[in-house]
């Protein structure tokens, strides 16, 4: 009898009798599981509290720079067999990042994911083990020769919660500030943001790390630091992704599958297709880390399932947005190390 399961953030498949593998059973979302509250819910009706640590002396399971998620923290699969195995066969399971590429289908060669809930992450598929030289990024393995290099960030929308309700101190839903940060245009006029609020992991991996707020003239409105704060979080993003993706030409040649509460803004999405000078395609897989397990248990018992994935909205880069998010972009990267000794 084959059974299935979530433990510390991952999900397994087991024989009874058999074999169990637990492959990076870890969340690196910190406390949040993919496909749970701020992936469904609609911003107007508020992100969730983060109940996992701030990421300053929080422990390693969840935001301390040295591990993206406890068990799973080198990125590997670990398999165990029972020596007194009684009806054979194999199991398969793994992280919920993992689980959650293969249940939206970005798996697949020529396909990113990227993830924004309260916290965010970039997941990028690959044939054998990477290791960046200098461990800014992680990879984990999910089974036979199907591996992810990725990068995952503390601050993901918990900062513009943390805007709406410690700083504007509105009861706007998230909607309305979205509106309101559309009539802005690309750049924010020269106000940058770099939103390292709950220190940051990938790619600095500094738990001391603080946010920085760069720019700021008599012009800029309520409406320039929504803005600001939403390109800011992309920039952290983009950061993990110059490293997966270093040749430019290479990476727009990738399609970026979204998922997370962030895919219920289009002018979000849209931003990310500018920033990212990639094509977006939304990811409406519902619950996709408990799909991805469920696909992972078929294979493992030889059960064929239509490998369809149901998609919503493309956005595609805006090329005139271009040369502003890359002059935005080459500052932010100079931002936090000019100023983590001061």
């Amino acid at each position: 009898m084959w059974l299935g399961g979530a433990f510390g953030g991952g999900f397994g498949f087991f024989e009874a009798g058999g074999q169990f593998v637990d492959v990076a059973a870890g969340d690196e979302y910190g406390a949040d599981v993919e496909g749970e509250d701020e992936y469904q819910q609609p911003f107007g009706e508020g992100l969730p509290a983060h109940d996992g640590g701030s990421g300053k002396g929080a422990n390693e399971d969840e935001h301390e720079p040295g591990g993206e998620a406890g068990a799973g923290a080198m990125g590997f699969a670990a398999t165990v067999e029972k020596e007194d195995a009684g009806a054979g066969g194999d199991g398969q399971g793994g992280g919920d990042g993992v689980l959650a590429n293969l249940g939206t289908g970005a798996m697949e060669a020529g396909r990113m994911a990227l993830s924004i809930g309260t916290s965010g992450a970039v997941r990028l598929p690959t044939d054998k083990p990477f290791i960046d030289p200098e461990m800014r990024t992680q990879c984990y393995h999910l089974m036979d020769n199907q591996y992810l290099k990725l990068g995952a960030v503390n601050n993901g929308a918990i900062v513009l919660q943390w805007l709406k309700e410690s700083i504007l101190k509105t009861d706007e839903s998230f909607e309305e500030l979205f509106k309101q940060a559309e009539t802005i245009p690309a750049g924010s006029e020269g106000l940058l943001f770099v939103p390292y609020l709950l220190g940051e992991r990938a790619p600095i991996w500094d738990a001391s790390a603080q946010g920085t707020l760069l720019g700021i003239q008599i012009i800029h409105t309520k409406a320039h630091f929504i803005r600001a704060t939403l390109e800011g979080i992309l920039f952290g993003l983009l950061s993990i992704t110059e490293i997966l993706l270093p040749n430019p030409e290479e990476r727009h040649k990738i399609t970026i599958m979204a998922s997370g509460g962030f895919g219920k803004s289009e002018l979000w999405l849209q931003m990310v297709a500018d920033i990212f000078q990639m094509k977006v395609i939304v990811a409406e897989t519902i619950e996709a880390s408990a799909w991805g397990a469920v696909l992972i248990g078929f294979k493992a018992t030889d059960i064929t399932v239509p490998s369809e994935n149901k998609v919503g909205k493309s956005f595609l880069p805006n090329k005139n947005s271009k040369e502003i998010y890359e002059q935005s972009f080459k500052k932010f990267k100079k931002i936090y190390s000019l100023l983590k000794d001061i």
